[in-house]
């Protein structure tokens, strides 16, 4: 199996090497708190503050983290609203063609979260 070059040694032009194409999406979507926020931005635009109430097991610096690698992969869009001096987070239209995919995670996991009570920690 082949394993993708870290980014610091590869070269700029050099595309990384995906084992499949679930490894393609996994390279957007991965970690504990993506799946989660795009999950809630599903249903439309959401503040920073209102992320982090839907969310209160996230540090302030890790959902900061994940809303920019998020707006860095062209998934979500920020759009600063300064009168408020808050900011609002959507998804793009790149982000909602991720709409079936979280549905189908989240179809999968209500079929066999009694299954994986036991196994997985709450």
């Amino acid at each position: 199996m082949s394993r993708r070059t870290p980014a610091a040694n590869r070269p700029r032009s050099e595309s990384p090497a995906y084992v499949c194409p679930v490894d393609i999406t996994l390279s957007v979507i991965r970690g504990k708190w993506k799946p989660l926020i795009l999950w809630l931005l599903s249903d439309g635009a959401m503040r920073f503050s209102e992320l982090e109430a839907a969310i209160p097991q996230i540090a302030h610096k890790v959902l900061s983290q994940q809303l920019r690698q998020l707006e860095r992969n062209g998934v979500i869009h920020r759009t600063a609203q300064p009168a408020s001096q808050t900011a609002a987070y959507e998804l793009t239209t790149f982000g909602q063609s991720l709409g079936p995919a979280l549905t189908a995670l989240a179809e999968w996991g209500k079929r066999h979260q009694d299954q994986l009570a036991d196994v997985v920690p709450g």
